[in-house]
């Protein structure tokens, strides 16, 4: 009966984190680095251009599996695929930006 506890309670600690809740990093095709902060289906923190940018606010789809925001130079959409996630990144003069990001 205390196993089958244990497995109800680390079950029910994962129920609460979001899809994309955690860390993610990756490099666009130039070269760039990009990291995002998830907790609770809200953007934390946000890193691109080389600095860290103010993050707008967020809203979250599809049981947190997609996350919209916007930032001071455009918009991005942070989306869990098959194998971690994608960003997609549509700054003001420029075409979408999209990088595949891997779970710190």
């Amino acid at each position: 009966m205390a196993a089958l506890a244990a497995v109800f309670a680390v079950g029910a600690a994962h129920a609460g984190e979001g899809a994309l809740e955690g860390e993610w990093g990756g490099l666009d095709a130039h070269g760039a680095t990009a990291q995002v902060m998830v907790t609770s289906n809200e953007i934390l923190g946000f890193f691109w251009g080389g600095d860290y940018q103010d993050a707008g606010p967020s809203h979250a789809y599809d049981g947190g599996a997609r996350i919209e925001f916007t930032f001071r130079a455009g918009a991005a959409t942070l989306v869990k695929t098959a194998t971690g996630a994608r960003l997609t990144i549509r700054e003001v003069g420029h075409p979408p930006n999209r990088i595949d990001l891997k779970k710190d």
